[in-house]
């Protein structure tokens, strides 16, 4: 019987990696295009780095990675936070509570972005509020919020709760309990979620698009401007550099996630 089993699973390993390759090979195709000593950015002429050089003389383009920087690293901290609060508040609530709460924190991910960032520039216009940093930091820790909470909620929903109730047994406070046990194993989720929240504002175009306002140019606006121009090696070496970073934050979710984590313990 397994015989057969493997036998109608036999095709499925071409396929998962044909889809690989279709995936995976236009971004190696990008790296190695990054290197291209020619003006194009499809035509290879040979080894060079002046596209990495370009990009680091390119003062715009500086301060455009340095505000999404700011701009990614802002609305972790914030939606992160807010996700963890959320998250402790579903896993202490009913069952009906709870769904209710991740339904409500879940609406960015099936809404239309379009949608929501055109929602989000008719309330500040209602407001008389300019675009500028603020607005797009609202919008980005709206539409982050849920990638934060999910991770956070399910990694609370693996933890024990009879920990909770033999540390109030030994006279802990529920704030000793939260950051000796619950926040100790909650961190793995927390570290992936805050992870991806900086992933999801750091390539965020279209909600930054609309309410940046003229003031403000982040990476993805830098790029797809600079599109317009043509493709060049300095803009395969900025992707190559997204690449590289998303790879390093993929890394570390790998290793947070590991159970690698110091057992909790408690003060009395």
């Amino acid at each position: 019987m397994r015989s057969r089993e493997r036998q109608r699973l036999v095709p499925a390993g071409p396929l998962a990696w044909a889809v690989l390759l279709f995936l995976y090979l236009p971004l190696a195709a990008l790296v190695w295009m990054s290197f291209n000593a020619g003006p194009s950015a499809l035509a290879w002429q040979g080894w060079g780095m002046h596209g990495y050089i370009d990009a680091a003389r390119d003062m715009t383009l500086r301060r455009a990675s340095v505000a999404s920087l700011l701009l990614a690293t802002a609305s972790t901290i914030l939606s992160t936070s807010l996700a963890l609060a959320a998250a402790v508040a579903s896993w202490h609530a009913t069952a009906r509570k709870r769904f209710a709460l991740t339904a409500w924190i879940a609406v960015p991910l099936v809404v239309p972005e379009i949608v929501l960032a055109l929602g989000t520039l008719l309330l500040f216009s209602a407001l008389s509020i300019e675009p500028g940093f603020v607005t797009v930091l609202f919008a980005h820790v709206v539409f982050c919020l849920p990638f934060a909470y999910l991770p956070i909620s399910a990694r609370l929903a693996r933890i024990d709760r009879q920990l909770l109730e033999a540390a109030a047994d030994l006279s802990a406070t529920p704030w000793s309990a939260f950051r000796q046990i619950t926040l100790p194993l909650a961190t793995p989720g927390i570290v992936a979620g805050a992870m991806l929240a900086f992933v999801a504002s750091m390539n965020d175009y279209l909600t930054s698009y609309f309410l940046a306002g003229a003031g403000l140019t982040t990476l993805p606006m830098y790029i797809f401007s600079a599109l317009k121009l043509g493709l060049t090696p300095k803009i395969n070496a900025i992707s190559t550099a997204i690449v590289g970073v998303a790879l390093l934050q993929l890394a570390g979710v790998w290793l947070v996630r590991s159970d690698r984590h110091p057992h909790p313990s408690f003060d009395t």
